[in-house]
Order: C-alpha cells, then structure tokens, then sequence
C-alpha cells in the first residue's frame, strides 16, 4: 500500500546487521523452508514500506538471536511471490507456539502481536477492522518508538474505515510524541478535517477530549465556515492569536497562504419566470442571504461590499444575457439554471469565469470552447441525486457488505440514480434483487419477492401436499443479505419500511438517499435507517437560521436555498475549485472533478425516534 510513516526518530543501521544472521535468514528458520533467493519471484502488489521497517526494526531490536531470525524471514518474505500468506505464516507460528511465545520478551510479544494486525489490516474485510481498533487498544507498548507504531497503524485503520474523526483525534495524540514529522501530519490532520461535513467542527470541538484536539476542530469552524477568503483570513488571524504553539501555527493549512481575489461584481443568470421560476428564487434568496451574512459581520468596515447583478434567462438568448452582463462589468457570472441554457453556454467565447448551476452530460458538451474550465467547459454545480447514490455506494463498499437488494421507483431521479449506485459499487457486492415500484399498493409484495418469501411459501406448499395435511407455518426471508438500498421518495420509503417489517426484515440495515426521509414529509420512518443530505440540514448554522428567518419556506424545502449559497460560497473562492481545492460547504465537500462536474460529498444521517440525526463519519458508530 505504500503508506509513508509520521516519525522520524532514527534506527540503528541496517547495514550493522550481522552476516551470519542474513545466512540464516536464506536457509530457514526453526524448521520452516525458506525459498532460495535466486528463484524468488517478486509480488506486484508491494506490501506497505511502513510494515516492512517495522518488521525490520523488530529484528534489530529483539532479545534472542531466535526472535531476529523470525522477524528478518518474515521482512524479506514481504517483497516475494505470495509475501504477505507466507509471513502470516511465521507469524501464526510464533503465536501458536506457546513454547516459543512465552520466550519472547514484552516487547518482542507486542511486535509480533503489532505485526499481525497489520497483515490482518492490509486483508481483512473492512466490516471486520474496527475488531482490528479493538485489539490494537489492548496491546501494551514497551517503548516510544512500539507507541508511535501502534498510533500510526490505528490512524491507517481508521481512515481506511472513512472514520475521520477517530483519525484526527488518532493523529492528534500522535503529534505529541517527540520526533514525529510535524509538516506531514499537520497535513494528514487537515486532510481528514476537510473530509468532515460543514458545520460539525463545532459539535467536535465542544466534546474533545484535550486541548489540542480542540484547536484543530475550532480552527475548522473559524476557517472553514464563513464564506469569502476575506472572512476565513480574518479567522484564521484570530486563532492564530489565540494558539501561538499549536502545530497548526507552526505547519498552517495550505489555504491560509492561498487567498484568492474576490469578484466586486457578480451576475446571476436566472430564470425570472417559466417552469424553473420557483427554484431560481430559492436560489437567489439563499445567494442574497449568504451576500449579507458576509456584510454583517462585526467589523463590517473591513470587507469589501459587492454588486450583484441579477439577469432574466427566460426567453433571452444565453448570447444577449452574457453581452449585456460583460457590459456591466461582471466578473463572475453564476447560472444559467435550465440544462439547454448550460448547454448553449458552453459554446460561447468568453473569458469570464463561470459557474453552471445544473449538470449536463460530458458527451453533450463541446470538445473544445473558450469556456473557464481547465479542459474548457465550464464547471457545473448542482444537486444532482448521482453524488447522493455514489457516496451510498462508496459506504456499503467500505463496510464491507458483500449481497445488497435494491429498490427504485419510476422516476427518472430514480434511475439516474441506480445507474450512479451500481457504477460505483465495489465488484466485491453483489446486487442479488432489483426491484422497481410499480404501485404502493403492491409494494408488500414486491419486497416479499426480494426477500424470497415466495420461495418460502413453495417449499411450505411442497411440504403440505407431501404429509397431505395442514401445516402450521410462518414464512421464512432469505437470511444472506447484508443490506438493503432504498433509491425512492417518501410514500415509496414507507411502504417498504411496513413492508420489511411485515416480512421480518426490519432488523436489515437501511440505506436511503435524501428524498426518502425529508424532513417536511409526515411519514413513520424506520429507526437506524443512514441516509445522505445536505449538511445544511442536519448541523447548526447562524446562517441557516438567518436563512429561516428570512425565507421560512426554506425550512421546509431548502435545498435550492442552499445551492445559492454555496454558488455565493464558490464564487468567492473560484481560484481554489478551479485548482482541485476540496472546499465544505451547505450542499456537501465539493470538489471540482476532471470533467469539469463540482462533485458533492453529502453529510450523513440517521433516523433516531422518527427524526433526522446528524451521524459520525464512522462505520462502527
């Protein structure tokens, strides 16, 4: 895997390794044949450098020139055909030797025991590596150097397991030990910050366990949350003052030194009347609320007032609008909204940049224009269900769940959706049921087919007429399924929850997108089901309630509300999407991709007595 290591405390020569010792390495070690080294063959998939050095380290370090001899064959077989089943191998022996266990020393045990968690994490199923954590928690180093390693193989565990929480905090404890590479952590630390939802940096610093820990997630707050580059360095000039020693001030986060111009005129192309009037209003109300929230802050005199220009889409031509908007000097131009608008867009030849606020297919868009994107097309943003359905992907394919049924209603969201889930699922999970909703009024039995009731009714039928009588029966579902994948609005969303319940599959985890579980829909929903939505809706925002206020609408339906608020966001930060920059935001992280498509990474909930949670980024929460 590669993965380099934090530390940097020095070990002694490799080269001062004794030779006899590498002579007994190629011959074998207690009892067990070693492959001569000419008719070795190298493995193509290197085992992680991080484990080999620490296999290496173990071998200089150990108490019996018995002990050396195991840890060095166990390090040379890492590079071979087959390495890690083969020093897996050494390692069981070790362990399952109690003759030869209890004649390690503390610290040669705990080596050994570091060592095949490793092996187990590099090959374990991710819905079993948070057994991993546990066992990892119990082991006792002995030295600085045994600490730093297990710190280390836990924050890898950790953010192979998405739980970017336990691996900030992980890495945090991490940077305390003298030694460590403090740049490459600071960095490591910031890279899993930015993974997290907006708005939940505050919910974190209040319950960190140090001092530390709660500068990063303050931090976070101050400068991740306000909107434009003035504010965050605002931000970040007050936290520095308050925390001259902390390793952020001394390793700051790239951002900090990376503040980009913020346009003094930006022009909103929307529709003012026509089919996509109410959604351009939305958008526009959140766009104006996040303007003033900008404008309102304490020391309003600092920054810099702006002009927004608002421009009607409907029934003007995307030429006429763009003209008179370059006319009126903007230097930023947010929209259009419709997908034929963005499409007409892509073809005109201007250099001022631009954001797109709907997603058009690649394929449909010009191969080459004078548009603001790298590839030249200009960036899209929106909230397209896609990004709802990988990120639902991408997390089943994490836990480790390997048999998956699928339900999908009529819509066409619903099978843009699909097609997004199953492109991005891991060839690991088998799609064992699709099954589309026809009527509500059949969906009982339609899960019923998935869940093989029907085969269970057949065999109780077959049963029946074989002892030629009544048989006293309860139908049986199919016990093999990891999880269930609901790609369906609200109505459908609880049908299929009375459903699973009445066919005894209320105890299958539940994954749904956002329109399953809105918030304004009156439905019984199922407890435990994860769902994906904007983070505006599950953390707390002084601008969402600024927002509420204003527009008590956006309450109930916020979504477009706060699209506008992140085109504000993204406008005011345009040179970090268009460097790769992965920026927080109301809708989710948004990263702008090779495409040219700003990505979104929603939040992630969870139904607790019938209401919508925020849940932690972690699979064992």
């Amino acid at each position: 895997m590669g993965v380099a290591t934090t530390y940097k405390i020095p070990y002694r020569s490799f080269m001062a390794f004794p030779i006899g010792l590498t002579v007994l390495v190629i011959l074998g070690v207690v009892g067990c044949q070693i492959t001569p080294l000419e008719i070795i063959q190298k493995d193509p998939y290197p085992i992680s450098s991080n484990l080999e050095i620490q296999i290496r380290r173990a071998a200089m370090n150990a108490s019996s020139a018995e002990t050396a001899r195991l840890f060095s064959s166990a390090a040379r077989l890492l590079s071979t055909h087959n390495g890690t089943q083969q020093t897996k191998s050494i390692i069981a022996r070790v362990k399952n030797d109690p003759a030869l266990f209890s004649r390690l020393s503390r610290s040669d045990r705990f080596e050994v025991e570091l060592i095949d968690l490793e092996l187990k994490y590099l090959s374990t199923n991710p819905r079993y590596k948070n057994d991993l954590i546990k066992q990892l928690e119990v082991l006792t180093p002995t030295t600085l150097v045994q600490e730093i390693s297990a710190l280390e193989l836990a924050a890898q565990i950790r953010i192979s397991m998405v739980d970017h929480v336990g691996a900030v905090r992980t890495l945090v404890r991490l940077s305390t030990y003298p030694g460590v590479d403090e740049k490459q952590l600071a960095e490591r630390i910031w890279s899993s910050i930015k993974k997290i939802p907006l708005g939940y940096s505050a919910t974190l610093a209040r319950n960190a366990d140090t001092e530390d820990e709660f500068a990063w997630w303050d931090l976070a707050t101050k400068f991740l949350n306000p909107l434009t580059p003035t504010l965050q360095q605002r931000g970040w000039d007050v936290w520095r003052s308050a925390n001259p020693t902390h390793l952020a001030n001394k390793q700051p986060p790239s951002e900090t030194s990376n503040r980009p111009d913020e346009p003094r005129t930006i022009a909103l192309l929307l529709p003012q009347n026509g089919p996509l009037a109410e959604a351009s209003r939305a958008i526009r109300d959140g766009f104006v609320a996040a303007y003033w929230s900008t404008q309102l802050t304490d020391e309003f005199e600092a920054h810099r007032q702006q002009k927004i220009l608002v421009y009607d889409t409907f029934g003007n031509t995307m030429a006429d609008v763009v003209s008179r908007a370059q006319a009126d000097g903007a230097q930023i131009l947010l929209g259009p909204l419709s997908k034929s608008n963005v499409q007409s867009m892509s073809t005109l030849k201007t250099a001022i940049p631009t954001i797109a606020l709907n997603r058009v297919n690649p394929t449909l868009q010009p191969k080459r224009t004078e548009a603001r994107g790298p590839n030249g097309r200009i960036p899209q943003l929106s909230l397209a269900v896609e990004d709802e359905a990988v990120e639902l992907a991408k997390r089943i394919s994490n836990e480790g769940s390997t048999r998956i049924i699928v339900f999908r209603d009529r819509t066409s969201w619903s099978n843009r959706a699909y097609a997004a889930f199953a492109a991005s699922i891991s060839n690991s999970v088998e799609i064992v049921s699709l099954t589309t909703f026809d009527d509500l009024k059949d969906v009982t039995n339609a899960v019923g087919r998935a869940l093989d009731i029907d085969a269970s009714l057949m065999r109780h039928t077959n049963v029946q007429r074989l002892v030629r009588r009544e048989i006293e029966f309860v139908p049986r579902r199919r016990s093999d399924i990891h999880a269930v994948v609901g790609l369906v609005g609200s109505r459908e969303y609880a049908s299929l929850v009375a459903a699973l319940d009445f066919h005894f599959g209320s105890d299958i985890p539940l994954f749904a997108t956002s329109a399953a579980v809105r918030s304004d829909v009156p439905i019984k929903k199922k407890n435990g089901t994860r769902f994906v939505a904007l983070p505006l809706t599950l953390f707390s925002f002084r601008l969402r309630h600024d927002l509420e206020n204003a527009f008590p609408v956006a309450k109930q339906n916020p979504s477009f509300y706060a699209l506008g608020i992140d085109a504000y966001r993204l406008a005011n930060q345009f040179e970090r999407l268009m460097a790769g920059v992965s920026i927080p935001a109301t809708t989710g992280n948004l990263k702008l991709s090779r495409n040219n498509l700003i990505q979104r990474v929603p939040a992630w909930g969870q139904i607790t007595n019938n209401s919508r949670i925020a849940r932690p980024l972690s699979i064992v929460d």
